[in-house]
Formats: structure tokens, C-alpha cells, sequence
């Protein structure tokens, strides 16, 4: 896993680069996402059939996802949530309006 500055490095220097998020709300935009000159995408709705294949789309067209993490169906919402996320599926970091969640997890896992 990425330390927490070379993560927030790499999302400096990919927002400075192209200063555009897109987000994915549906899978089957994912193809037009991908073809964005955008660096970093918000996935915010999926569930955990299809995060990991999205996932991997993503990072193998060079770009950055960020996974809404109240909207993934599937997943608790919990600790062990993130863990998941960061370790199986391969997510850059997380967007929350729920701090309980990541609390913490900056020691074990920098987003």
C-alpha cells in the first residue's frame, strides 16, 4: 500500500495535471469515463460484485478511484469495510459523509 505522502502526491500532482474529477454513477458509463482526459474518478454508486472489476478498469487506464463509501451496496460500513476496499479491491481512497468509519485508519492505510 501507498504511504500517505506518496498518495496525496500522486492526487496533487494528477489534480494539477487535469483539475477535473468525473464519477461513475452507473457501470455502464464506465467506458465514457474512461475515455475523459480526467485523472481521478468518484465511483459513487456499485456494489461488491462490481467494485473490483471497475476498480481495475480504472487504475489500468492510468487514472485514480475514489469510492463513495456510503453508497457501495454490500460492504458494512465499518472498519473492516475499508479494510476491503483498500486491500481486495484496490481503491486510491474513499469519500464519506460519515467520519465514524475511517477513524483511525489513517495509521494502517493513507486515502
Amino acid at each position: 500500500m501507498r504511504t500517505s505522502v506518496e498518495g496525496a502526491q500522486r492526487i496533487s500532482y494528477c489534480l494539477k495535471r487535469r483539475p477535473i474529477i468525473t464519477s461513475l454513477m452507473h457501470a455502464e458509463e464506465l467506458p465514457a469515463v474512461l475515455a475523459t482526459e480526467s485523472n481521478i474518478v468518484f465511483i459513487l454508486k456499485t456494489d461488491i460484485f462490481m467494485i473490483e472489476s471497475i476498480v481495475e478498469q480504472i487504475s489500468e487506464a492510468g487514472k485514480l478511484s475514489f469510492v463513495h463509501f456510503d453508497l457501495i451496496e454490500g460492504i458494512g460500513k465499518d472498519k473492516t469495510g475499508v479494510r476491503y476496499l483498500a486491500e481486495k479491491a484496490g481503491i486510491d481512497g474513499i469519500v464519506t459523509t460519515k467520519n465514524t468509519a475511517i477513524v483511525g485508519r489513517q495509521k494502517n492505510w493513507a486515502c
